[in-house]
């Protein structure tokens, strides 16, 4: 609830818990990496307000309803085969390769994903 700030200078916005575990292994360094409304920014995840009103809305009802967190998922792009195999020669690839892991497991499941960090990349536990 503390990373949901409602008198955002960009209509609504959300800290997004960067850096992450993730991004603390490969010494990542930053902070406030927000997502936000107002559809400009230079370094945030930034959309139209009215994308941010409903995921604002989401994540504080799923607060409010007694979840203690929200995971979030950033893909570059669907990460179905036709995409990968389009984007296989970007030097993100190997990146995208760890990153489309876990966008198979939540289109299984439909659930947040078990994920964890080994061996400085992201790992679904079983």
């Amino acid at each position: 609830a503390s990373q949901l700030n409602p008198f955002s200078s960009y209509h609504l916005s959300m800290n997004t818990g960067f850096p992450n575990k993730y991004d603390r292994t490969h010494l990542y360094s930053g902070a406030a990496l927000m997502i936000h409304g107002g559809c400009s920014s230079a370094g945030c995840y930034a959309m139209t307000d009215p994308n941010i009103e409903e995921i604002y809305a989401a994540v504080r009802d799923a607060i409010r309803g007694g979840q203690t967190s929200v995971q979030l998922q950033i893909y570059p792009f669907e990460m179905g085969f036709v995409n990968m195999f389009l984007h296989r020669k970007n030097t993100n690839y190997a990146f995208w390769q760890e990153l489309k892991t876990g966008w198979d497991w939540f289109e299984h499941n439909k659930m947040p994903i078990p994920v964890d960090i080994k061996d400085k990349k992201y790992y679904i536990r079983s």
